[in-house]
């Protein structure tokens, strides 16, 4: 039988907070292993989605937080990333591939989170992001 693994960490709005996601992951890593090419892709993943949520979600207010939690079962590993803010349409977010956008210098961390993980959901109005990845 497989024990589900659990861990969370609260992240104030701050640009350095983004600092603490890599030790979170080594946290996860090390109560169910995997390799580090996973874990490259997880760090990836997780340290847009939390920039998104500091900046676009809680808008840099250090009083409002973002979540991350984690848990994991005998061949998923899921994340988590929660804000306070107002919340937006994922499906608004204009394809970065597409010729008039590509010279932009924003707006891939979204397409790039769908392209690394092997499943994004968004809840909550956008505020709240389910992140799966296999291993």
């Amino acid at each position: 039988m497989y024990i589900t693994k659990e861990l969370s960490i609260s992240l104030d709005s701050t640009p350095g907070s983004v600092e603490q996601i890599e030790p979170f992951i080594q946290r996860c890593q090390c109560n169910c292993q995997f390799d580090q090419t996973l874990y490259h892709d997880i760090l990836l993943v997780l340290t847009e989605a939390v920039n998104n949520g500091i900046i676009h979600g809680n808008r840099l207010q250090p009083n409002k937080m973002v979540k991350v939690c984690f848990s994991s079962n005998e061949d998923t590993l899921r994340f988590t990333v929660s804000d306070e803010g107002n919340g937006f349409n994922p499906h608004s977010v204009p394809d970065p591939t597409r010729l008039q956008r590509l010279d932009k210098p924003n707006g891939r961390g979204v397409y790039l989170m769908k392209a690394l993980a092997d499943k994004l959901d968004y809840m909550d109005d956008g505020r709240k992001v389910s992140i799966e990845f296999k291993y």
